[in-house]
């Protein structure tokens, strides 16, 4: 989507733990200055880097230094003026992610997440990094289809932009209540 200047892209992902260090790693060998770092707001602005994406507990930011450096990044957190103190997340050479996690509303069931930016449309680097990312997360995801806890009835067609990476699916296949989910009515499987 183009918003002025800016192009904003989101893809949905399911991702357990396992998948999350798997994403991690596939970024690391693929990109050769990539950082992952926690967003969560802090009293100071020490930037914390994550060796794996299932270390981020609120959101994580995937830097990729080679299009913006790490120092820059730094002098962003640095022009804040008082805590708490936010980390940047979208931007040039950044992708937000934002992990999936156990549903507050149904611990049996994952609840999506997802990987979103923001940049400008003149800024080509970016661009390529971006889709190269959604790409791999993609290429590694399965269809997911809209399903529903009290009737064995499963969509037709798949959702658009949200995909389920091997281990969320297999572990939130509709079994024994284990569900896909984006909210406390929309259950999802992969097929």
């Amino acid at each position: 989507m183009k918003i002025g200047n800016n192009i904003v892209k989101k893809l949905g992902v399911f991702m357990t733990d396992t998948d999350k260090k798997i994403f991690s790693e596939l970024l690391f060998e693929k990109f050769q200055n990539i950082y992952l770092i926690d967003n969560k707001s802090s009293k100071n602005k020490n930037i914390k880097l994550l060796s794996f994406l299932s270390e981020a507990n609120v959101s994580a930011t995937i830097l990729n230094s080679s299009i913006f450096s790490l120092d820059d990044y730094k002098k962003l957190v640095e022009l804040q003026n008082s805590p708490p103190y936010s980390f940047p997340m979208v931007g040039k050479g950044m992708i937000q992610y934002v992990p999936s996690n156990i549903a507050q509303y149904d611990p049996k069931c994952l609840k999506d997440g997802y990987l979103s930016a923001s940049y400008n449309s003149d800024d080509k680097e970016t661009e390529h990094y971006i889709k190269q990312v959604f790409k791999t997360v993609g290429q590694n995801g399965k269809k997911v289809f809209l399903t529903s806890k009290y009737r064995e009835i499963v969509a037709d067609v798949a959702e658009k932009n949200i995909v389920a990476w091997p281990n969320a699916a297999i572990e939130y296949n509709g079994n024994n209540g284990r569900y896909l989910t984006q909210t406390k009515e929309r259950m999802l499987i992969s097929k």
